[in-house]
């Protein structure tokens, strides 16, 4: 069995296992930045501290998707080179496909297969799972022995409640929880509802069903205990997101059940009869193969008709394949589609604040995967049995064999797509450490610098996403591109980036962070935590586009080197900016100060306009004595001014204060329209709260750049409220780009362009 678990793994992965050092399936984002958060932390980390991002403040390596249970020891071996430790992870990931077909034969032993048929399934259900997917840049969740493993325990207690299988459990669900934190609540999900699957499909006593229970319940109640513990004992934040984004929004879909693009028979159908999009993989993708969703639905329809019958159909169904599982697939993966959730009940996840931590619930239909072909294959086999006990061989053997070749038909799609990534990872490697040309260090010493003159690097168009508050070029090719660019650059130099690809980030640090590209009236703290008197390496992408003047101020004082690795090289001295930054605030003050209370524009001053809700009821204010509470009415018009005196193509700013609440994600975002003099609509900008470069405590800044188009007549200002998003509003401004906006209330606060420079 482990011969044949060993050879196929290598024939499937064989680009990885001959050169698993060598493999980089995704330079950009989340696949670039796990590859650089795990080599980054081993290489120049030790411990629990990740200094690879979100420089100079850091982050927890469990957030960084590093891997912790590798990176982590891995991290004190200094000796260590940085393709051994590529190599050690690329091992561990193919190891896992060996082990996975090592318990799932384990489990078939167990439910009575002949030897040969358990490992064939084995195999071909270790290679058709949906983690398969996750080689592409979700290291730390392609390991696919986990849930084989909680299975195989699982069903070994079910039959026999013996002490050690909990204790195996929880050996299991706690090492991999450090892998990963999804591993945690995968065992969390596994045991609570095999634990109400047994409560409802067993008639023994209660007492003794909860009794039987209990242990699983409790090993994986440990497991997560275990992972809270160690955050508690080695994360000094304390302002972490409680709710994610997008936790009802990644749910498993039927089309990530009934279909995929790796199965050659989807992918004959899609060119044969033209139909439309089949799942091509996502957070919920759980695809069992066709082999399998005949077989189940073939055993529901003889279940029904069963219970019409009032006989158990015994013939097609196996009975050594427990009720009890069958009942947990199915409310497992009612979980993983976000049921009851979904159906307008969003608030009942507030009782079930543990899973909120978990942005997908699909995810969870993993487990379901693995039940659902489990039984399919203990039910093949048994029709198997049943025919060959009733003296029709040939029909028996037609049967086994056509569901294998069925079934290893869409193994082979799978093993197709791991080698295509093997491919690509194998020239993203040579283009990421530029192997045969010139590579960072080589660019810097041509222009007479080396990597230590440096501090950090930051990358524009800067992102910094994870806090769920703020989501700063969270998405798009000039981000992932600008990952790439950054983690290439960082590696290579040893030198951290400022910017921040991470999870659950502490709002303050994401706070901070973005105000580096916040334009000159906001403080830097970052900045100023940072060596004042060391320049940062500052990397614009090619594909970053118009830049918007908030943006190029960073490069005002930066020194220009020239162009490499697809983007614009500079010498940025913090003490510059922040210098200029002093200068300005004093200038703004000094006039502020000879100001009567009120405002003025200062510059290009065509048409501009400030809002600043005097009449509302909300206090405390961001500024003045007021503020506006949260309007009732969603995509409402806020505000409007004329534009007769802009001519066109004037570049302006909007900008507006929102008070958010700590207890979720949300936050609204608005539109602005440039409209005709007959009220047609010329051109809109979307601006949301969720790119604010500046903020006060809980009040963020949604500001953007917009272009005036010939013949705007006025502009208009569109909130969108998605589910009381906000708690106030407060600050409204429009103004053109070069203009300068001041205001000042009767408590000496002084906005400037809509930024607090009180001094």
């Amino acid at each position: 069995m482990l011969v044949a678990a060993g050879l196929t793994t290598f024939f499937a992965m064989g680009a990885i296992a001959t050169s698993p050092w060598h493999i980089i399936p995704e330079m950009g984002g989340d696949g670039g930045k796990n590859v650089f958060a795990y080599l980054y932390h081993i290489l120049y980390d030790k411990g629990i501290w990740f200094t690879g991002m979100n420089y100079p403040y850091g982050e927890h390596i469990v957030f960084a998707d590093g891997q912790t249970a590798l990176s982590v020891p891995l991290s004190y071996c200094k000796w260590l080179t940085l393709q051994q430790a590529f190599a050690i992870m690329w091992s561990g990931i193919m190891l896992s496909y060996v082990v996975s077909v090592m318990f799932l034969y384990k489990i078939f032993m167990r439910l009575a297969l002949h030897p040969a048929a358990g490992i064939v399934f084995a195999i071909l259900i270790t290679f058709c799972a949906p983690q398969v997917l996750r080689v592409s840049g979700h290291y730390a969740l392609a390991y696919t022995c986990v849930l084989p493993m909680l299975l195989y325990w699982t069903l070994s207690y079910h039959a026999n409640p013996k002490v050690r299988y909990a204790i195996y459990f929880f050996a299991a669900g706690t090492v991999m929880s450090l892998m990963h934190p999804y591993y945690a609540g995968m065992a969390l999900i596994f045991a609570g509802f095999y634990s109400l699957s047994y409560l409802m499909a067993n008639r023994q006593p209660i007492v003794q069903r909860i009794r039987h229970c209990m242990p699983l319940l409790l090993s994986a109640i440990g497991s997560m205990s275990v992972l809270f513990g160690f955050m508690h004992l080695t994360d000094p934040a304390t302002d972490r997101p409680a709710t994610p984004y997008g936790i009802l929004e990644n749910c498993t879909t039927p089309k990530e059940i009934l279909t995929s693009a790796y199965s050659p028979y989807w992918s004959f159908l899609k060119e044969r009869f033209h139909i439309g999009h089949i799942c091509d993989g996502g957070e919920g993708y759980m695809y069992p193969g066709l082999v399998a969703l005949f077989i189940i639905a073939l055993s529901a329809l003889l279940w029904i008709a069963g219970k019409l019958r009032k006989k158990r159909i015994d013939v097609l169904e196996p009975n050594q394949f427990p009720d009890t599982f069958k009942l947990m697939a199915v409310l497992v993966l009612l979980f993983a589609m976000g049921v009851p959730f979904v159906f307008g009940l969003p608030g009942l996840l507030n009782y079930f604040s543990i899973f909120k931590q978990f942005r997908t619930l699909g995810r969870f239909s993993w487990i379901t995967y693995y039940i659902a072909t489990t039984y399919a294959t203990v039910a093949l086999y048994h029709w198997y049995h049943t025919l060959r006990q009733s003296g029709r061989l040939p029909q028996a053997l037609m049967v086994l064999f056509i569901g294998m070749i069925l079934w290893a038909t869409e193994a082979g799609g799978y093993i197709t797509f791991i080698r295509q990534q093997a491919r690509e990872g194998y020239k993203n490697y040579d283009a990421f450490f530029q192997t045969g040309a010139q590579n960072w260090s080589g660019f810097l010493q041509a222009h007479h610098y080396r990597s230590n003159d440096f501090q950090a690097i930051i990358v524009t168009p800067f992102f910094e996403v994870g806090s769920e508050k703020i989501w700063v070029n969270g998405s798009g090719e000039a981000t992932a591109w600008g990952m790439a660019m950054g983690a290439e650059a960082g590696l290579q130099l040893h030198l951290p980036l400022a910017d921040g690809m991470l999870s659950r980030t502490s709002w303050a640090v994401a706070n901070r962070q973005v105000k580096i590209i916040g334009g000159p009236f906001t403080d830097k703290a970052a900045l100023v935590a940072a060596h004042l008197h060391k320049p940062f390496l500052l990397l614009n992408a090619d594909t970053a586009g118009a830049t918007d003047p908030d943006k190029k101020y960073l490069y005002q004082g930066a020194k220009y080197l020239g162009h490499f690795q697809h983007s614009e090289v500079y010498v940025c001295y913090a003490d510059t900016i922040l210098a200029h930054d002093k200068l300005l605030a004093d200038s703004v003050n000094a006039i502020a100060k000879y100001m009567p209370v009120g405002d003025t524009c200062i510059g290009n001053c065509g048409n501009w306009m400030v809002q600043h809700f005097d009449t509302g009821r909300f206090k405390p204010a961001l500024f003045g004595k007021v503020a506006q509470t949260s309007f009732e009415r969603d995509n409402m018009h806020i505000a409007a001014m004329k534009a007769d005196k802009l001519t066109a193509y004037t570049t302006m700013e909007f900008s507006c204060w929102f008070l958010l609440s700590a207890a979720d994600y949300k936050s609204p975002w608005v539109t602005v329209e440039m409209l005709d003099e007959q009220g047609r609509i010329l051109g809109t900008t979307d601006i949301d709260t969720k790119q604010s470069t500046d903020s006060k405590g809980l009040w963020y800044r949604a500001g953007g750049y917009f272009t005036v188009p010939p013949h705007t007549a006025a502009i208009s200002v569109l909130l969108h409220d998605e589910g009381n998003s906000y708690l106030a509003i407060d600050e409204l401004v429009i103004r053109p780009a070069n203009a300068l906006i001041i205001s000042k209330d009767e408590k000496g606060t002084i906005f400037a362009n809509n930024h607090n420079i009180t001094q």
